[in-house]
């Protein structure tokens, strides 16, 4: 009933979320405001010219988007040392590795993709057939993370290659050097009447997201997330939001070896400094297991890192010095004991 609706409205109120909560920021100078305008305009009239569906226009903007990894491969792991500190193993485990996978995935599986998936229909309308078509959804907005600033960027690219939409990609302002590569060398490998790049921060996010997209894709927090979907929600635009969460990992009292559990659980938490959504946020385990748990990752910790880790060259670092204070705040403000580090 409409009474009933008016209660839980009442009881339930939608959050009043803004885009200019995100940190309120300043109004964008004109003349960027203008261009971030005419790069959203300039991929939807791309769109609509239908040149993205071809099969043959797909597979060759993925061979260029491949062709840039592959030549720009040193240019990218140098940016992310530069930006984050990382050692180059990592850069190529976490980052490059996984590129590469997803480009002979797309080779294998495109023409799949694109096929009609036939679908049985009610007898009454026989002797028709029915079928799912995939379609392309438009002109798309990529929001990418810190964390992983190519990996994360470039496989929701290569979605939207495959899909046959158009994509403004906004790296994160917290990897600059990252960011600059990307601007600078995306749009000479791929149609740039498609693809695009804007960068900047908190502003010239807000003002993409004033825009009305087809689909928006955002990685990174739950509080920026919610900016997001608020944003998107004023146009009914479907997003996929990548928001991490927390990840426990338990410890038994009957493992066989404690020294593999702690080497695992190092390198799972200090894997780009801890800054991944997948790492273990916290151990549960036995009583009983506690000291020889401890013990072990104290010995990986040492193994891994030498006596002050803080000069190893194989520990990436937190991305900047309000992270870095805001985890300080965390370990100043536990009731545990600090046993390492």
């Amino acid at each position: 009933s409409s009474q009933a609706r008016a209660r839980n409205i009442k009881h339930f109120p939608y959050p009043q979320v803004t885009v200019s909560s995100m940190s309120n920021p300043p109004p964008l100078p004109p003349s960027i405001q203008a261009s971030i305008e005419g790069t959203h305009a300039d991929t939807v009239r791309a769109f609509e010219t239908h040149k993205t569906r071809p099969y043959e226009w797909r597979l060759a903007q993925m061979r260029g988007l491949k062709a840039m990894v592959m030549e720009r491969q040193e240019e990218m792991i140098t940016a992310m040392m530069k930006d984050l500190g990382r050692p180059r193993a990592e850069c190529d485990l976490g980052e490059m590795s996984g590129l590469k996978i997803s480009f002979d995935t797309f080779f294998a599986e495109l023409k799949g993709w694109m096929s009609p998936d036939p679908r049985p229909i009610w007898g009454l309308l026989a002797p028709g057939k029915g079928e799912v078509r995939p379609e392309p959804m438009g002109s798309v907005l990529i929001i990418a993370p810190f964390n992983f600033p190519f990996l994360l960027t470039l496989k929701p690219l290569m979605g939207c290659i495959a899909a046959g939409c158009c994509a403004v990609v906004k790296p994160s302002e917290l990897v600059p050097a990252c960011s600059a590569l990307l601007a600078k060398h995306l749009p000479s490998y791929l149609d740039p009447s498609c693809f695009r790049v804007v960068q900047g921060g908190a502003a010239e996010t807000a003002s993409l997201l004033q825009l009305r997209w087809d689909k928006i894709v955002f990685t990174g927090s739950t509080r920026v997330g919610k900016v997001v979907a608020a944003a998107a929600a004023r146009h009914l635009t479907p997003c996929l939001l990548e928001c991490g969460g927390k990840n426990a990992a338990f410890v038994d009292d009957k493992v066989q070896s404690m020294a593999v559990i702690g080497r695992r659980l190092v390198w799972g938490r200090t894997f780009n400094c801890g800054q991944t959504c997948l790492a273990p946020d916290y151990v549960l385990c036995m009583e009983s297991s506690l000291q020889p748990l401890l013990d072990a990752l104290l010995k990986a910790v040492e193994d891994a890192f030498g006596d002050d880790p803080s000069k190893s060259p194989d520990l990436s670092r937190v991305i900047n010095s309000a992270a870095a204070t805001r985890l300080k705040g965390v370990i100043e403000g536990t009731s545990g004991t600090v046993v390492c580090g």
